[in-house]
């Protein structure tokens, strides 16, 4: 039984071996194992930043989108107040247009008033004048009957 001794010797070794290559087999496992969960930790914290930054640029969407709308409500304002300017520019010309037109009619008014004032001057002064006038020969008419009563 030597040779078998030495049979059994080799195998021991062998199982060794084997075991110990197991080993190193399963620590390189493991090692895996934690690389594998370092990395699948390292891909949720990516995942839960890349959606804070995915709600972080949907704010910044919605806050761009909220500013755009005032800016084109305030450019709508500011176009009415241009319009609206214009229309008053336009008004304003008009009424200067007319108030001109009133002042020349006023003018021509006072003008025809004037000649009017004269005109009755002119007559009042004639009128007067013929009263007189006559007033004067019904006085010397008066003065001519009395003389001429005195004479019958």
């Amino acid at each position: 039984g030597a040779g078998g001794a030495g049979g059994v010797s080799v195998a021991l070794e062998e199982i060794a071996g084997l075991k110990r290559a197991m080993a190193a087999l399963q620590e390189r496992h493991d090692a895996v194992e934690r690389e594998n969960k370092a990395l699948r930790e390292m891909r949720d914290s990516a995942a839960i930043e890349a959606q804070a930054l995915k709600e972080e640029a949907a704010i910044a969407a919605a806050k761009l989108a909220r500013a755009n709308a005032r800016i084109s409500d305030l450019e709508a304002g500011l176009e009415a107040a241009r319009e609206a300017n214009e229309r008053i520019r336009g008004l304003e010309a008009e009424l200067d247009s007319r108030t001109g037109e009133t002042h020349d009619a006023l003018d021509r008014m006072y003008g025809e008033v004037a000649e009017l004032q004269t005109k009755l001057d002119h007559e009042r002064a004639r009128s007067e004048a013929l009263a007189q006038a006559r007033a004067g020969e019904a006085a010397a008419a008066q003065q001519q009957q009395q003389q001429q009563q005195q004479q019958q």
